[in-house]
């Protein structure tokens, strides 16, 4: 497990997620690269920067006031429903619980891998997966996207792992999808590390520094030495320590879930990051 860092190290990570997320919004040219767009600030007029503020992580953001006046793009218009009173969703984009959405990218950063996943019409379709902390993951979305010849604002929902795991991947992650979503209008689904494992059983991960974060079914999550929390386990299924969450399973539980407010979104770290004070000059 990483050590976490502090906000001025963490700054060019987030603050390039948001600089992405802006490129794509003013920007309709499909031979821009994530990975360019990282490396880029393009000036923004008064009007491209009215209605964006600082989010409390630093992401630049747009408030719901003047994101209801924006276009939605990479949605289709609401379903109608058939003479048999069924929902219908206007033309292929549709899940089968959520019509509207037919394109799904889950990120996952939470851990030593950082992987990205494409569903189709509910059906994973691609994945990418490299071993690496969060900061490598918009190079990951840019080739599965590219891959599939897409574009970040095709995607009609994304679902991002808000952990708990690394501090910094959690946080790189988390604020990449939403710097996309607010550029291009998307949903968000957010997903638990111990959800992305598994939903029923009991999940222990790890959390390093001799712990492990862990979730009774049915209960709030918490953290504590494995040897502790071996004395619930018996007659109890149990995943992991060791298996470490993916990002088909950010996707699979995406799925079937509604979104959230992108605005109430928050990391899920369980144990409290170990921020150590600056000494006194």
């Amino acid at each position: 497990m990483d050590r976490p860092r502090s906000s001025a190290s963490l700054q060019p990570n987030i603050c390039s997620a948001a600089a992405f997320a802006r490129t794509m919004r003013d920007s309709a040219s499909t031979t821009t690269s994530a990975s360019a767009a990282l490396s880029t600030r393009p000036a923004r007029s008064a009007s491209a920067t009215r209605g964006w503020s600082a989010a409390p992580c630093c992401v630049a953001r747009m408030t719901r006031r003047d994101a209801r006046n924006e276009p939605a793009r990479g949605r289709e218009e609401e379903t109608s429903r058939s003479a048999d009173g069924a929902p219908r969703a206007h033309g292929s984009r549709a899940f089968a619980m959520f019509p509207g959405v037919s394109l799904l990218v889950a990120v996952e950063t939470t851990s030593r891998v950082t992987g990205v996943a494409l569903f189709e019409d509910g059906v994973l379709v691609a994945s990418v997966e490299r071993e690496g902390l969060g900061d490598i993951v918009l190079p990951l979305v840019d080739e599965l996207l590219r891959g599939r010849g897409l574009r970040a604002r095709d995607v009609a929902r994304w679902a991002v792992d808000v952990g708990p795991g690394s501090f910094t991947g959690v946080r790189v992650g988390l604020s990449t999808v939403k710097g996309i979503a607010f550029a291009t209008g998307a949903e968000v689904v957010a997903v638990s590390s111990f959800d992305a494992v598994d939903r029923e059983a009991v999940v222990i991960l790890e959390a390093g520094k001799g712990e492990v974060y862990f979730r009774f079914p049915g209960e709030a999550p918490g953290h504590a030495p494995l040897e502790t929390v071996k004395r619930r386990l018996e007659g109890l299924r149990v995943v992991g320590p060791g298996v470490p969450p993916r990002a088909e399973g950010v996707g699979r539980v995406a799925l079937g879930r509604p979104a959230d407010d992108v605005d109430r979104i928050e990391p899920l770290y369980v144990r409290a990051p170990d921020l150590t004070k600056p000494s006194p000059r």
